[in-house]
C-alpha cells in the first residue's frame, strides 16, 4: 500500500496536477497521453454548495495540456457525474471540476496561461510592428 501511495505521489509530481491522481500514462506517436481522475471522492454541487459523494456515472473527456518534457500532452480526464443529495436542490446531478480543469474545459488552466504568456512575449518581441496602446 505504501509503495502504491509513493507511486501515485511521484506521478502527481511529474504531471504537475495536484488535484488529480494519475491512472495511466502512455507515449504515442502524437505525444504523451495521461489518464487522470480527481483525487477527492466528493464534489460540491454548483447549485446548493453541498458536497456529494454519490456517483451517478463516469465520463471521459480529452483535454489539451502543456508540453511535458518536450512532448505534446493530452489528458484523458475521467470525470464523475454526481447526484445532489440535498432535498429541494434544482440541480439533480452535476459533473466535478477543479481549478486545473474547469467545467467544459478543452484546455487545462496552465496550458491556457502558457499560451497567454507566449502571446505577450511574442508581442513584446515585435514592438516596432505593434506599438503600445
Amino acid at each position: 500500500m505504501e509503495e502504491e501511495t509513493r507511486t501515485n505521489d511521484l506521478a502527481r509530481v511529474l504531471s504537475g496536477l495536484r488535484d488529480y491522481t494519475v491512472l495511466d500514462a502512455s507515449e504515442t506517436s502524437d505525444g504523451l497521453v495521461v489518464e487522470v481522475i480527481a483525487s477527492r471522492l466528493d464534489a460540491p454541487c454548483p447549485g446548493c454548495g453541498t458536497f456529494s459523494g454519490r456517483v451517478k456515472s463516469y465520463r471521459t473527456s480529452i483535454v489539451i495540456d502543456s508540453h511535458s518534457h518536450g512532448r505534446r500532452c493530452r489528458l484523458l480526464v475521467r470525470r464523475r457525474a454526481f447526484r445532489c443529495v440535498t432535498a429541494g436542490c434544482e440541480r439533480k446531478s452535476f459533473t466535478e471540476a477543479t481549478s486545473e480543469v474547469p467545467y467544459r474545459a478543452r484546455v487545462t488552466t496552465r496550458c491556457r496561461d502558457q499560451i497567454g504568456r507566449a502571446g505577450r512575449d511574442r508581442r513584446r518581441g515585435l514592438g516596432d510592428l505593434y506599438p503600445p496602446r
